[in-house]
């Protein structure tokens, strides 16, 4: 790869895991050095994880690359009002720490809707013990999958990290 893309730039990346082009890391979410990738810490610092120190990770010496397995990417909206939940987004590493910034996260969600029907039933008993019919309304059984979703593609997405 070109080295015309700044450090920081995120990129989708088709090869292999074997074939990582040189200067340019995963994004897993692994903890590195700020000393080895201080050009790169220089620019996102602690956007992708803002915990709290312990025993596996060290906030003034660590940090976290993006972690992006498994997730749709969404440009940050800071006055365009395309995200309506915006004050619902938190840090990448915590749900629990408020964040709406790049690296900031929302877990997945179904827009609100609901399906009803109208249904004929044929009542047995009721007036003068005899059949009847009644109007009502009932919800649909539940069907679909685990996770609402567009026609999707896997890819890894990679981060320039250094020269």
């Amino acid at each position: 790869m070109s080295g015309d893309c700044p450090i920081g730039s995120i990129l989708m990346f088709g090869g292999a895991k074997d074939h990582l082009p040189s200067g340019w890391l995963y994004c897993d979410g692994t903890i590195v050095s700020q000393h080895e990738y201080q050009d790169l810490f220089g620019v996102v610092g602690h956007s992708f994880g803002d915990v709290a120190e312990s025993p596996e990770y060290d906030p003034n010496k660590q940090f976290f690359l993006p972690d992006l397995r498994g997730r749709f990417v969404r440009g940050v909206d800071e006055k365009s009002a395309r995200d309506p939940d915006l004050s619902l987004r938190t840090d990448m590493q915590s749900e629990k720490i408020p964040a709406t910034g790049v690296g900031s996260c929302q877990p997945d969600q179904l827009g609100e809707h609901y399906h009803t029907y109208t249904r004929i039933k044929n009542e047995s008993s009721g007036i003068v013990s005899g059949n009847h019919w009644s109007l009502g309304s009932d919800d649909t059984s539940k069907s679909g999958g685990k996770e609402t979703r567009p026609l999707n593609v896997a890819v890894y997405f990679i981060i320039r990290a250094n020269y």
